[in-house]
């Protein structure tokens, strides 16, 4: 994609003998001379999503070029487009969920989880478990204590 940042590895070797990629990021130079527009139309044919996926690769790569030229030329201008392009990202990820029914199994997901509540019996059980769980260890607490009182008066 023009003016998109990649990594290029250069790689190091170290005093074993292997060789590390030593990553350096930079920014690539757009192309206004060689540019060439897609080709699509209005009378494209595609799915909803296919549609939104092309328009969201579109707004990344406004993003990218308006976060290149802020790296050289930090202006206002660039600030608030850079936000706003951020901003329609974030309803098109939004939409896209919507489109593909991420909430809806969200809830459902819920829904089940809520449905595996356990029932009264099972949690007085649980509770008869603790409470005599709690009293066996009063009950050791209290012997440990006598016994320690006798032994100091032997």
């Amino acid at each position: 994609m023009h003016g998109k940042e990649y990594v290029e590895s250069r790689e190091s070797i170290d005093e074993n003998g292997l060789r590390h990629p030593k990553p350096e990021t930079q920014v690539v130079p757009y192309d206004y001379k060689n540019y060439v527009a897609p080709e699509k139309k209005l009378e494209d044919v595609g799915t909803r999503f296919q549609h939104i996926s092309n328009f969201q690769e579109h707004i990344e790569a406004g993003l990218i070029a308006v976060t290149n030229s802020l790296a050289k030329y930090a202006n206002e201008t660039d600030v608030i487009r850079k936000a706003k392009l951020e901003a329609c990202l974030a309803f098109i990820k939004a939409y896209q969920e919507s489109l593909a029914g991420y909430e809806s199994k969200k809830w459902d997901f819920k829904r089940m989880i809520d449905a595996c509540e356990p029932s009264r019996t099972v949690i007085a059980a649980i509770k008869a478990d603790k409470e005599h769980e709690r009293a066996k260890r009063a009950i050791k607490l209290k012997a440990d204590a006598e016994a320690a009182k006798n032994g100091e008066l032997e």
